[in-house]
């Protein structure tokens, strides 16, 4: 297979409407998920995400425009083409906040200090070693989730969530900025992405703004992210598209040499 197009919305391309006031509601106890909850309404398809907390919108101007999980108490793990500029040379640009939410509601947004991109990365349109670590100004409120290792082999046809900031459907208008989920099938891996696509007739799919956000599958009760959402295989995020994530078992030793605790 080969990608069509990346999931490059990020702060690059602008969000024409808001559907919601996000309101800062301050640190709150923040624990819990939805990993168990079907998913029927209409990431396009999913259903609004009250869980998954460490699931972190990345805001650009005061928008959110791409998605992160946090891994450390003060690192969130992204796509590197989320911090990729649109000039002639290559540049980076990191997010000005990440913030955490409950469905709707903000609980807190924290200060963005740095980031680092993965050596292997050359651009948007090469695909390989789409990864970033953001490095946050004080500690999340959350726990983290950890870093998959294991057989992917053996979860194909498995079934994971997914959960992003990206585009949703409301009133046969599309918006951005507020987090989503939806139960997806694990189909295939190579040495470079993992492979999902939706697992029933209801059409699921990530898509622009969902790019960096994570593959979640839980093993003997810990939650893991086994996957960052790089790109997809059609250009209107419509039924039969397939996401790719990039691997993170495979990238364990880049993550752990770049990550602050």
């Amino acid at each position: 297979m080969r990608a069509l197009y990346p999931y490059l919305m990020c702060h690059r391309l602008p969000t024409l409407i808001s559907l919601l006031a996000l309101l800062f509601a301050g640190c709150a106890e923040m624990e819990g998920d939805d990993f168990d909850q079907d998913n029927t309404d209409k990431i396009i398809g999913g259903r609004l995400s009250k869980g998954f907390l460490p699931v972190v919108g990345l805001k650009y101007y005061g928008e959110i425009d791409c998605t992160g999980t946090l891994i450390t108490k003060r690192s969130v793990l992204t796509a590197a083409h989320c911090l990729e500029s649109t000039s002639i040379d290559i540049d980076f640009e990191a997010p000005d906040q990440v913030v955490f939410s409950r469905g709707e509601t903000v609980k807190k947004e924290i200060n963005v200090t740095g980031y680092a991109i993965h050596q292997g990365y050359i651009d948007s349109k090469t695909e390989a070693n789409d990864l970033a670590i953001i490095y946050l100004a004080e500690d999340a409120p959350v726990e983290p989730i950890k870093t998959f290792r294991g057989n992917l082999q053996k979860l194909h046809n498995k079934i994971v969530t997914i959960v992003g900031y990206g585009e949703f459907v409301y009133k046969k208008s599309r918006y951005y900025g507020v987090k989503y989920q939806a139960k997806m099938k694990l189909i295939d891996h190579d040495h470079e992405f993992v492979y999902v696509e939706s697992n029933n007739s209801k059409h699921k799919s990530s898509c622009y703004g969902d790019s960096g956000g994570p593959i979640l599958m839980r093993n003997n009760g810990k939650l893991f992210v086994m996957g960052v959402l790089s790109t997809g295989s059609t250009l209107d995020c419509g039924p039969g598209d397939v996401s790719w994530y990039t691997r993170i078992d495979d990238e364990r030793s880049w993550i752990n040499a770049h990550k602050h605790e």
